[in-house]
C-alpha cells in the first residue's frame, strides 16, 4: 500500500523534531511493508485552510452571542480572534464556499486514490505553552498554522489517527496517518504498525488507575 509522506504541509516550515518523528513514522511503515513515498505536498492547502476560516466562521456568526456564553470564562478567545480579522461571508460569497469545499474535497480523494495513506504532522512545531491560542492575535495565528493539516483533513471529512512517536522537550509530540473517507481501518493499521515498532510512550496501566 502507497503512503505519500509530507514534513511540512504548505512549506510552511517544520520543527526539526517533528520533522525526525515524521522520518521515524515513515521508516517504521517502510519496515512494516508499506510503499512509502515522500511527496511535493498536499492538494490545494491555502484554498482549504482560506475556506474553511470564512465558511467556520459564517456558521458560527449567527449563534455566537448566544455560543458564547456556554464555552466558559476565556473559552470563546480563540474564535473570536479569528472573527476579530474576519467578518462572516455573503450569502452569495457563502454559495461560492459550498462549491470550493466540494472542488477540494474532489481533489483529496483523487490523491487519497493514488496514495490511499497519508502521513504526517500533527504540529510542526514543538508542543507550546497552554493557553497561547487564546493569548492573542499572533498566538492564536501560530496554532492554528501549527495544526493546518488537521484543519484541512478535518475540512474534506477524511479519518486519521494521531500516533505517539517519542517526547520533545518532555512532552510526547508524534504524527497522523490520514486515510480515505470511511477507511479508518486503514489509519488504525498503519497506527499499529507505527506503535509496534516505536513503542508506546505514555503506557497507561488500567489496573494501576483502578487501584487508586
Amino acid at each position: 500500500m502507497k503512503v505519500a509522506v509530507v514534513a511540512d504541509p504548505g512549506g510552511q516550515g517544520v520543527h526539526p523534531a517533528i520533522r525526525g518523528a515524521v522520518e521515524r513514522a515513515a521508516g517504521a511503515l517502510r519496515d512494516a511493508g508499506y510503499d512509502v513515498r515522500e511527496v511535493e505536498d498536499v492538494p490545494r492547502l491555502d484554498e482549504a485552510l482560506e475556506a474553511y476560516g470564512r465558511i467556520t466562521l459564517t456558521e458560527f456568526s449567527a449563534a455566537w452571542p448566544v455560543v458564547r456564553t456556554l464555552l466558559g470564562d476565556g473559552g470563546d478567545r480563540y474564535i473570536q480572534l479569528a472573527m476579530d480579522q474576519a467578518g462572516p461571508a455573503s450569502v452569495p460569497e457563502f454559495m461560492k464556499l459550498m462549491g470550493t469545499w466540494m472542488n477540494i474535497r474532489r481533489s483529496w480523494a483523487e490523491f487519497l486514490d493514488t496514495y490511499p495513506l497519508l502521513l504526517g504532522p500533527v504540529f510542526t512545531e514543538a508542543p507550546v505553552e497552554p493557553g497561547l491560542e487564546s493569548r492573542d492575535t499572533a498566538g492564536r495565528d501560530r496554532v492554528a498554522r501549527g495544526m493546518r493539516l488537521c484543519t484541512a483533513t478535518s475540512f474534506v471529512g477524511v479519518p486519521g489517527v494521531a500516533v505517539p512517536t517519542g517526547l520533545v522537550d518532555g512532552v510526547p509530540a508524534g504524527v497522523q496517518v490520514v486515510g480515505r473517507a470511511f477507511r479508518e481501518d486503514l489509519c488504525l493499521d498503519a497506527a499499529q504498525a507505527i506503535e509496534d515498532r516505536l513503542g508506546v510512550f505514555t503506557p497507561v496501566d488500567p489496573r494501576r488507575v483502578r487501584s487508586r
